[in-house]
């Protein structure tokens, strides 16, 4: 094998450990907010009297595991986030009405990681000799990122997934996180855990540690 083959064949697996390593990273969280948003609408249809500390799940009674596990599971992501309204406002008029403005942005975030989750799943790597070439005489800092292929209004284009694509979104799931627990928190009458969700919603994902720390948390 030459030397330029194997140039471009040490270019190839880079690529295809970024795109594994990126792809899986923002699978996994998108998995977890979608996780969150079920048990939310599960909550509202089976909210518990007395609440134990500890993971989301220790909020919900065992009808709406049950609803989760059997029923919500066999929905797709994008019909969970139109149900989200539905289901606050059938939980709470009041929460409702006093807080359109949060719903409507965590359905438009929710929405955006949706659709990144979708682009990652779905559309496949660019494996071109032209690109694959560009790639493999990239610096180190530049290793990282990978291209995928994605076909619209008749043509493909090409979409660039760089480690700063991946940070921005990334910290969009974290923070859509944050909101639907603030959501869920107001829905659930406790206001001083909502008002830390709606801090923790603003903060960079460097802060946070910092913040919560100091809010007592380990």
């Amino acid at each position: 094998m030459d030397k330029e083959r194997k140039r471009e064949f040490k270019a190839f697996s880079r690529m295809a450990q970024a795109s594994a390593i990126g792809r899986g990273t923002v699978l996994t969280m998108a998995a977890e907010v979608e996780d969150l948003l079920t048990s939310i609408i599960a909550w509202c249809f089976s909210p518990i009297c007395e609440e134990l500390d500890g993971e989301v799940d220790s909020l919900l009674s065992e009808t709406a595991i049950a609803l989760k596990s059997i029923i919500l599971r066999r929905i797709d992501f994008s019909e969970k986030i139109a149900l989200l309204e539905q289901c606050v406002q059938f939980r709470n008029e009041g929460i409702y009405k006093s807080n359109r403005k949060l719903i409507k942005q965590v359905k438009k975030d929710l929405d955006k990681v949706r659709e990144f989750r979708n682009s990652l799943a779905h559309l496949p790597m660019d494996t071109s000799k032209e690109y694959v070439q560009q790639f493999s005489g990239q610096l180190t800092s530049d290793s990282d990122s990978f291209q995928v292929l994605e076909y619209k209004k008749g043509k493909v284009h090409k979409r660039n997934i760089s480690p700063d694509v991946l940070k921005e979104e990334l910290q969009r799931a974290r923070v859509t996180l944050h909101k639907l627990l603030q959501l869920w928190s107001l829905l659930r009458n406790r206001p001083d855990e909502a008002r830390q969700h709606e801090l923790l919603s603003t903060v960079s994902a460097d802060e946070t540690s910092a913040l919560l720390k100091r809010m007592g948390y380990k």
